[in-house]
């Protein structure tokens, strides 16, 4: 049995989300096991039916006793330690409940890890997720063979000519006065995007970014703890917004996505979702019949796309050819 129980059962990793307390001492930890040891003999004489049972009684509530008053008396001199022109008993009444907190959580570890770029670069780096060979072909023959090929110019996208004020308005829609790698800020940006756009390119220059990582909790130790941050050129920026409204429009107006599609719509949500998915159930336990939900997580979502099934799906919604 013992071998089957090692074969069979997963590995479960368990992560540790939560630090220490900073006031916890060995002399804390040693009382903590004198209690629970008090404690255990305490419930067998109570089992047992033992006449020790009141003096056993009465040394488990003396060394528990003991415990939480040596505890609470490390946390007044950590929380003294902590900030130190505050005495004990002392309340600030500007300070609100969630900063004093987040005062305390923040001192309770002092993050000692430390990573080069070239570390946290190989760890933001794309980890390539493609499909197999195989479901990769099928679904490409399936999107070309789905795809709606037409002489004329129904359900076809054309780029149209942008005006000056859609220019201004994609340059004043981003409200970041980040610079990327070209060093342009979005005020000096000039009317230069229609030639890009005429030529269906984006050009290469605009693809470079600044990657900076912002660490996710106040004392980062490791690199799972921080996020990355991609800065990109301002042209990038007002070019993609310019293209992102007539690529909606066009979708929008032949109603190329699917009616269940709520994320990234406009006039869309996720509660849309959760109620379209609630009432299948609902209605499924009123004709009794077996509901089965899964749901699928997926890490790096947006990094994990395969470049090659994009392009084909684009062309069919598109009717664009290579």
């Amino acid at each position: 049995m013992l071998n089957l129980y090692d074969g069979f059962p997963p590995v479960v990793n368990n992560c540790v989300t939560r630090a220490p307390a900073p006031w916890m001492t060995q002399e804390i930890r040693a009382l903590m096991a004198q209690r629970d040891s008090a404690f255990r003999e305490y419930k067998k004489a109570k089992f047992s039916k033992s006449f020790l049972i009141d003096r056993l009684h009465q040394k488990y509530k003396s060394d528990r006793n003991k415990c939480t008053q040596q505890i609470r008396n490390y946390k007044i001199k950590y929380y003294c330690k902590v900030d130190k022109k505050q005495s004990p008993g002392k309340v600030d009444k500007k300070q609100s409940p969630v900063s004093m907190w987040n005062n305390l959580h923040s001192k309770h570890t002092e993050s000692k890890a430390i990573f080069t770029p070239d570390e946290l670069n190989s760890h933001f780096s794309l980890q390539e997720c493609k499909p197999a060979n195989v479901m990769k072909t099928e679904l490409m023959n399936e999107i070309k063979s789905n795809t709606r090929e037409s002489t004329d110019s129904e359900n076809k996208l054309f780029f149209k000519q942008i005006l000056t004020f859609e220019a201004n308005r994609a340059i004043k829609h981003k409200k970041s006065k980040a610079k990327g790698k070209d060093e342009i800020s979005i005020k000096l940006v000039c009317l230069i995007i229609q030639p890009w756009i005429n030529s269906r390119t984006f050009p290469t220059c605009l693809k470079n970014v600044l990657v900076c990582t912002l660490p996710k909790m106040s004392n980062p130790n490791g690199l799972c703890d921080y996020r990355p941050i991609s800065i990109l050129p301002c042209l990038s920026k007002a070019l993609e917004y310019i293209i992102h409204g007539q690529i909606a429009s066009h979708i929008n107006k032949y109603n190329l996505l699917d009616d269940f599609q709520c994320g990234f719509r406009r006039q869309h949500s996720i509660c849309a979702a959760l109620i379209n998915v609630t009432e299948d159930i609902r209605r499924a336990m009123d004709s009794r019949q077996l509901t089965l939900l899964t749901l699928i997580d997926l890490s790096k979502a947006f990094d994990s796309v395969d470049h090659d099934i994009l392009l084909a799906k684009l062309r069919s919604y598109f009717n664009l050819m290579d």
